[in-house]
């Protein structure tokens, strides 16, 4: 029989508008420093789905650009990305990929020691 070592907990969910503007995810207050150590939160993953619009993004913390899309990993509608680290979520930016703006929803999930 497997052994887990940690547990897989959904905490939070969002929708978030993407615009021309460079956005970012609200993290919840879960996946803050002190409430991670004080909850034993050994790590974290967001599971992201483009739903309205194509998007660009980055986790590097660049702002995409759409003028030439020479900036940014496109995302059609229906695609979707898991960031699997602190660092990767704390560093995502998206912005829309047309003159459209796009939606996404955001599954927030931690592991626990």
């Amino acid at each position: 029989m497997p052994s887990y070592s940690a547990i897989l907990s959904t905490d939070a969910d969002e929708s978030i508008s993407v615009t021309s503007t460079a956005g970012e995810l609200t993290l919840p207050a879960v996946f803050a420093a002190a409430a991670r150590q004080a909850r034993g939160v050994t790590g974290g993953s967001a599971t992201i789905q483009v739903r309205t619009a194509p998007i660009l993004y980055t986790i590097n913390g660049t702002a995409p650009t759409a003028a030439d899309a020479s900036t940014g990993i496109r995302l059609n509608i229906g695609d979707i990305i898991i960031l699997t680290t602190f660092i990767e979520m704390d560093n995502l930016k998206m912005r829309r990929a047309t003159d459209t703006d796009g939606a996404v929803f955001v599954q927030y999930e931690r592991r626990v020691a």
